[in-house]
């Protein structure tokens, strides 16, 4: 569904042309999921209807389908995929970008991301364990989650170390 919903919002953005055009792994990262995790979902929402692929170089193009069309379909006994799907894009595509991001600094930009947030992680980890006098592992995934969730939610080092203090006091 946040696969789905991600997409869905790019289609409804006149300024990217109704469609994502993004890659794989700008979906992985945004559902925290793996790059084989997000090639599954998007193919089965491509079979399912829900999705238009459009095949493309240097990444495919997805529409979101209204899901009141296909729910429709459905219901009139028409198969869901009638007129979707795969489609071979036409014109040069060479100079697509992902979601104006250029495709060629997208993982480098990617690899920095995720350096700064394990780096964050791990501080603030160390950080809780130094407060609390505790020795919770900072490479351990459960952890690392807490975290990260927090710093996905927009919550700074500051913050975090302020509800540390403010929860150790206490």
């Amino acid at each position: 569904m946040i696969i789905y919903s991600v997409i869905y919002g790019f289609s409804q953005v006149e300024g990217v042309g109704h469609c994502f055009k993004g890659s794989i792994d700008y979906l992985a990262e945004w559902t925290n999921s793996t790059r084989t995790g997000v090639e599954r979902v998007l193919k089965d929402l491509v079979e399912e209807g829900l999705l238009e692929k459009t095949i493309s170089s240097p990444t495919n193009i997805y529409k979101a389908v209204d899901p009141d069309i296909v729910i429709n379909k459905r219901k009139a006994g028409l198969p869901e995929n009638l007129g979707e799907g795969l489609r071979k894009s036409e014109g040069d595509t060479q100079n697509i970008l992902d979601n104006n991001i250029n495709n060629k600094n997208n993982n480098k930009d990617s690899y920095t991301k995720k350096k700064e947030i394990n780096e964050k992680t791990e501080e603030i980890i160390k950080y809780f364990n130094k407060v609390c006098k505790t020795t919770f592992k900072s490479n351990t995934t459960a952890n690392r989650d807490l975290v990260k969730g927090l710093l996905n939610l927009g919550f700074t080092l500051d913050d975090m170390k302020t509800v540390i203090d403010s929860k150790y006091d206490e």
